[in-house]
């Protein structure tokens, strides 16, 4: 497995904007000439639609797993843009795989079919992820009140 971002032209708040099309070739070679068989998508608003338009044209399934509300994330005056990436990507990949039931509702209420969407749940190593007691050195020292 490979992982891809958006190639890096500029620095700073134009990186994220220029990303959007500094993406699509990167992805049109790296499908053609890799032979890419599944793309899963993480990312709506960089790169999103893009990979979406794109591995429909070459024809390569998408796979989009659905962690969060994109256009919540952060505050921006193209907030409406990213609900169109949003809607478009719910509708045109070949499947959703939703974190949990509200994320699944929500994809449905953007367009996906219900059919196409599975919900799983985020893995948890309960051995290495565990209670133990607590340390109230390190409480303090990170500033929280002790328990």
């Amino acid at each position: 497995m490979d992982v891809f971002t958006p190639g890096v032209v500029v620095g700073g708040s134009l990186r994220r904007y220029l990303a959007t099309l500094t993406f699509a070739p990167l992805f049109w070679r790296t499908v053609r000439s890799r032979k890419i068989d599944l793309v899963i998508l993480y990312g709506v608003p960089t790169n999103g639609w893009q990979t979406v338009l794109l591995a429909k044209i070459l024809k390569v399934p998408v796979i989009f797993r659905a962690i969060d509300i994109a256009h919540l994330l952060r505050e921006t005056r193209f907030k409406f843009l990213v609900k169109k990436a949003e809607r478009y990507i719910y509708k045109h990949v070949a499947h959703i795989s939703a974190h949990n039931e509200a994320l699944r509702n929500y994809c449905i209420s953007y367009g996906a079919s219900a059919n196409k969407i599975s919900i799983d749940f985020p893995r948890l190593d309960v051995e290495r992820f565990k209670p133990t007691l607590r340390d109230e050195h390190l409480a303090a020292n990170l500033g929280i009140n002790p328990g």
